[in-house]
Protein backbone atom coordinates (compact mmCIF):
# COMPACT_ATOMS: atom_id res chain seq x y z
CA UNK A 1 0.00 0.00 0.00
CA UNK A 2 1.42 3.89 -0.56
CA UNK A 3 -1.36 5.82 0.38
CA UNK A 4 -0.44 8.28 3.22
CA UNK A 5 -1.76 11.09 4.78
CA UNK A 6 0.23 14.29 5.61
CA UNK A 7 -0.01 15.03 9.25
CA UNK A 8 0.52 19.23 8.53
CA UNK A 9 -1.64 21.08 8.72
CA UNK A 10 -3.01 20.04 12.22
CA UNK A 11 -6.81 20.39 11.58
CA UNK A 12 -9.38 18.29 9.29
CA UNK A 13 -9.43 17.71 5.68
CA UNK A 14 -5.89 16.46 4.76
CA UNK A 15 -5.67 14.63 1.55
CA UNK A 16 -4.84 11.67 0.56
CA UNK A 17 -1.90 10.99 -1.07
CA UNK A 18 -0.47 8.20 -3.37
CA UNK A 19 3.02 8.07 -2.96
CA UNK A 20 5.04 5.56 -5.28
CA UNK A 21 8.62 6.35 -6.14
CA UNK A 22 8.87 9.67 -7.52
CA UNK A 23 4.96 9.35 -8.39
CA UNK A 24 2.90 11.50 -6.53
CA UNK A 25 -0.64 12.35 -6.87
CA UNK A 26 -3.80 13.38 -4.42
CA UNK A 27 -5.42 10.35 -4.14
CA UNK A 28 -8.33 12.10 -2.49
CA UNK A 29 -9.29 15.17 -0.56
CA UNK A 30 -9.77 13.97 2.65
CA UNK A 31 -10.27 10.05 5.08
CA UNK A 32 -13.74 10.05 4.09
CA UNK A 33 -13.23 10.22 -0.02
CA UNK A 34 -10.45 8.32 0.40
CA UNK A 35 -12.65 5.35 1.97
CA UNK A 36 -15.26 6.27 -0.75
CA UNK A 37 -13.42 5.78 -3.53
CA UNK A 38 -11.22 2.89 -2.24
CA UNK A 39 -13.66 0.35 -0.13
CA UNK A 40 -17.40 2.35 -1.78
CA UNK A 41 -17.63 3.46 2.27
CA UNK A 42 -20.57 6.30 2.19
CA UNK A 43 -19.95 9.56 1.83
CA UNK A 44 -20.52 11.61 4.97
CA UNK A 45 -22.10 14.73 4.34
CA UNK A 46 -19.50 17.18 6.14
CA UNK A 47 -16.41 15.30 3.85
CA UNK A 48 -14.30 18.14 2.04
CA UNK A 49 -15.21 19.04 -1.43
CA UNK A 50 -12.53 21.53 -1.96
CA UNK A 51 -8.79 19.97 -1.39
CA UNK A 52 -6.99 22.38 0.91
CA UNK A 53 -3.19 23.32 0.04
CA UNK A 54 -0.65 21.18 1.73
CA UNK A 55 2.87 23.04 2.04
CA UNK A 56 5.62 20.82 0.39
CA UNK A 57 3.03 18.20 -0.95
CA UNK A 58 1.44 20.52 -3.65
CA UNK A 59 4.54 21.59 -4.49
CA UNK A 60 5.94 18.16 -5.08
CA UNK A 61 2.75 17.76 -6.92
CA UNK A 62 3.21 20.14 -9.16
CA UNK A 63 6.80 19.07 -9.87
CA UNK A 64 5.82 15.74 -10.65
CA UNK A 65 2.97 17.04 -13.12
CA UNK A 66 5.35 19.36 -14.72
CA UNK A 67 7.65 16.67 -15.46
CA UNK A 68 4.75 14.49 -17.15
CA UNK A 69 3.62 16.98 -19.16
CA UNK A 70 7.06 18.38 -20.17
Amino acid sequence: MHRYMPSEPDGVGNPVLSIHQTDIIRYANDLPSYLWREFAVPLPPWATTTPIEVRFWDELIRLNEERVDA
